[in-house]
């Protein structure tokens, strides 16, 4: 079992492809952002699949995964919470119950809206961000052509 490889298990815990799960002490090891040791057993594996090793460093697949976990807790408090009350009606009200799942159905809501808010932060920042590379590459290209346009005039 490929126990040390958290970058793939946390991709799995969060919506990614790997095989393997993560347990407790890895995920607190990924949490509080500790060193984890390259075995002969994790270069094995990289070398039989190195399309993992791009996904270890791919942010934003992980960032998405995180989301979707996320967006799944709120429709599941959300939907939960609505469920519950519709199928209570019938029954005499309760205040406790209704205070539960009313808490429940607006902590369904806040997660939704920090979800979406990431999502459409996670989406421009990305934009700007390649715009920024296009300016760079732009900005280079006409450099190389300054440069090479002063070569020229010099060797002439």
């Amino acid at each position: 079992m490929l126990s040390n490889l958290v970058a793939s298990d946390v991709l799995l815990a969060f919506g990614g492809q790997s095989q393997t799960l993560m347990d407790d002490q890895q995920l607190t090891d990924y949490l509080l952002d500790r060193p984890k040791e390259i075995t002969n057993e994790v270069l094995d594996f990289y070398q039989q699949h190195p399309e993992e090793l791009e996904m270890v460093t791919n942010r934003e697949e992980i960032q998405l995964g995180i989301l979707k976990y996320f967006f799944f807790i709120a429709v599941f408090f959300i939907g939960g919470a609505r469920t519950t009350v519709y199928l209570l009606s019938d029954f005499e009200p309760n205040y406790f119950t209704e205070v539960v799942l009313e808490f429940i159905f607006e902590v369904g809501n806040a997660i939704l809206g920090g979800v979406l808010a990431a999502f459409l932060i996670e989406r421009l920042q990305k934009k700007q961000y390649e715009k920024n590379v296009r300016y760079k590459r732009e900005v280079l290209r006409l450099l190389d052509e300054r440069k090479a346009k002063q070569v020229k005039g010099t060797s002439d």
